[in-house]
C-alpha cells in the first residue's frame, strides 16, 4: 500500500469516526425526546477499481420493530375510539345522577312525588299547593335542561368532528411534503432521519383519529391508507377530507316524506364518497373521528329520544283529571307542550317534547287548581277538591310499563323508573370506561415493547463511544505516522 493510499484510508476511518461520535451524541442528547428512535451508522468497505479506498458512510438508520409499530397503532387506534365513547356515556350518566352533588333527574321525580302525597293529605293548605306547583316546574325544567346539554353536547362533536378533520388534512399535507424532502435528502446522500421522525409524528397524529396503515414506498417514502376498508389516504399525493358543520343540529324539522325528525349532521366527504362512520363504506372506522360520528349521530339521538319519552309519560299522566273526556291535546294537563297550537285536536308531538315540556300555566298563575281542577273544568263540590288532588299523586303513583326507548322492562312507578333508567346509563358508562382503560392498557404494553426496540440505550451509547475514542485515536496515530515519514523524506 502507498503512502497516498494510506492516507486516504486513514482519513477515511477518520471521518467514519467522527460521524460515529456525532450519532453517539445525537442519541445520547435525545434519549428522552418522546417518539426518537435511536440512531445506527451502517458503514462499508470502500473499494473503487481494486484498491481499497477505506472506510465508507452508508446510511444512517432508525432502530425499531415495524410489526411492533403497527400492532400499537392498531391499539392506539382502538384507545381512542373506545375512549371517546367512554366519554359521551359518561357525559350522559353525569347529566342524569349529576355527581357534583346537584339535583338529579331522580331527585325532581322524587321530590315531585313528595309534594303530591302532602297536596293529597291537605289540599286545603296554600303553601302546600304552591310546593307541588314548584315541584312540577322544576320537575318540567330539569327535563328541558337535559335536553338543551344533550342538544349542546351534540353540537360540539359536531365541531370536534370538524376539527378533527383539519388535523388530517393538516398532517397529511405535511407528511407528503415530508415526502418529497426525505426522497430528495436521500437522493443528495444526506442524512434524512430527522425528516421521518417528524413524518412519524405527523402519521401518528392521522392514526389516532383514523387508523392507518403505513407502507414503505422507495425513496424513502410511505402510502397511507385507512385500516378499514383499505381507502387511500396518500399515495403521491393526500386525499383531503371534506366536511361542513351542521346549524341548528338539534332542531326538529320535516323530513322528504313530511315526517318530523331529529335533524342530522353531515358526513365526511372522501374519494367522491360522503361517509358516514361506522355505517358503510367504513373506510374511516377504528378511531376518534368513527367514535365522534357514533356519539352525535346514535347515542346522543337515542338519549334526546329517551327524554322525548319520559316528557310524553309525564304529559299522558295528567291530561285527563280535569273532568273532560279523554283528550290528547298538547296544551291541556298539568304539563303541556309550549310548542304546540292551542286547539283541542292538536295532539302532542313527542319528537323534541323533552325541549318543549312545562308546566300549564293554569297551574303556575294559580296553583289552588291542584285542588280545585282546572278552570277550564272546576270540580264542583268539596268531596270532588279532595278527589282530584288525590287523583294526581295516584296518577304519577300509578305503575305502567316503561317507554319502550327506555330498554326497561316491568311494570314500575316514575320515580323508580327514572331511577333505574339513570342507573342502566351509569352501568353502561362504566362498562365503556373499563373497556377504554383496557384497550390504553394493553397499548402501553405494546408501547413499552416498541420502545424496547427504538428507544436509546445510554449504556450502549457510551459504551459506543470509547470505541470511536479508540478507532479515531488509532486512526489519527496512522496520519501521524505518516506525516513522520513525509518529513522525514523532505529531510533527505
Amino acid at each position: 500500500m502507498g503512502i497516498t493510499q494510506a492516507l486516504g484510508n486513514a482519513y477515511s476511518g477518520l471521518t467514519a469516526t467522527s460521524r460515529a461520535a456525532e450519532i453517539v451524541a445525537r442519541n445520547i442528547a435525545n434519549a428522552s425526546t418522546p417518539g426518537y428512535a435511536a440512531r445506527t451508522l451502517s458503514v462499508s468497505h470502500h473499494i473503487a477499481g481494486g484498491d481499497s479506498l477505506g472506510v465508507r458512510v452508508d446510511s444512517v438508520g432508525r432502530a425499531g420493530d415495524a410489526m411492533l409499530t403497527a400492532e400499537r397503532r392498531r391499539l392506539d387506534g382502538d384507545a381512542g375510539r373506545a375512549s371517546l365513547a367512554a366519554g359521551a356515556e359518561r357525559a350522559v350518566a353525569d347529566m342524569l345522577l349529576d355527581p357534583n352533588g346537584g339535583d338529579s333527574l331522580a331527585d325532581r321525580y322524587l321530590a315531585f312525588e313528595n309534594a303530591l302525597r302532602a297536596l293529597a293529605d291537605t289540599p286545603e293548605s296554600a303553601s302546600v299547593q304552591l310546593s307541588a306547583a314548584d315541584a312540577a316546574g322544576a320537575l318540567a325544567r330539569k327535563v328541558q335542561t337535559l335536553s338543551t346539554q344533550a342538544t349542546r353536547m351534540r353540537a360540539d362533536l359536531d365541531a370536534d368532528i370538524a376539527r378533527q378533520v383539519r388535523q388530517v388534512n393538516d398532517a397529511l399535507s405535511r407528511i407528503q411534503r415530508l415526502n418529497t424532502e426525505i426522497a430528495t435528502t436521500m437522493a443528495l446522500g444526506r442524512d434524512a432521519t430527522g425528516l421521518m421522525d417528524e413524518r412519524d409524528r405527523q402519521i401518528e397524529v392521522v392514526n389516532g383519529i383514523i387508523p392507518i396503515n403505513a407502507k414503505p414506498k422507495e425513496n424513502g417514502g410511505v402510502m397511507l391508507t385507512t385500516r378499514a376498508g383499505g381507502g387511500i389516504l396518500l399515495d403521491h399525493n393526500a386525499q383531503p377530507l371534506g366536511f361542513e358543520t351542521t346549524p341548528d343540529i338539534g332542531s326538529v324539522h320535516l323530513d322528504a316524506n313530511g315526517d318530523t325528525t331529529l335533524k342530522q349532521g353531515a358526513g365526511v366527504a372522501f374519494n367522491m364518497t360522503v361517509v358516514r362512520p361506522p355505517d358503510s363504506p367504513g373506510y374511516l372506522n377504528g378511531g376518534t373521528l368513527e367514535a365522534a360520528f357514533t356519539a352525535r349521530d346514535r347515542t346522543l339521538p337515542d338519549f334526546l329520544g329517551q327524554l322525548d319519552a319520559l316528557a310524553g309519560d309525564l304529559v299522558a299522566r295528567f291530561r285527563d283529571l280535569d273532568g273532560r273526556e279523554p283528550s290528547t291535546a298538547a296544551t291541556k294537563g298539568l304539563f303541556v307542550d309550549t310548542g304546540a297550537a292551542a286547539d283541542e285536536q292538536t295532539p302532542v308531538a313527542t319528537l323534541g317534547l323533552a325541549a318543549r315540556i312545562a308546566l300549564n300555566g293554569e297551574v303556575s298563575g294559580n296553583p289552588a287548581t291542584l285542588r280545585t281542577g282546572f278552570p277550564s273544568a272546576p270540580a264542583a263540590d268539596p268531596v270532588s277538591t279532595v278527589a282530584f288532588s288525590t287523583a294526581l299523586y295516584d296518577a304519577f303513583r300509578a305503575r305502567s310499563e316503561p317507554p319502550e326507548a327506555l330498554r326497561l322492562t316491568g311494570a314500575r312507578d316514575p320515580a323508580t323508573m327514572v331511577a333505574d333508567f339513570a342507573a342502566l346509563w351509569e352501568s353502561r358508562a362504566t362498562f365503556s370506561e373499563r373497556t377504554a382503560a383496557h384497550l390504553r392498557g394493553a397499548a402501553e404494553a405494546v408501547r413499552d415493547q416498541e420502545l424496547t426496540a427504538s428507544a436509546v440505550d445510554t449504556d450502549a451509547e457510551l459504551r459506543n463511544l470509547l470505541n470511536v475514542e479508540r478507532a479515531y485515536a488509532a486512526n489519527a496515530k496512522v496520519l501521524q505516522a505518516i506525516d513522520a515519514m513525509v518529513r522525514r523524506l523532505l529531510e533527505i
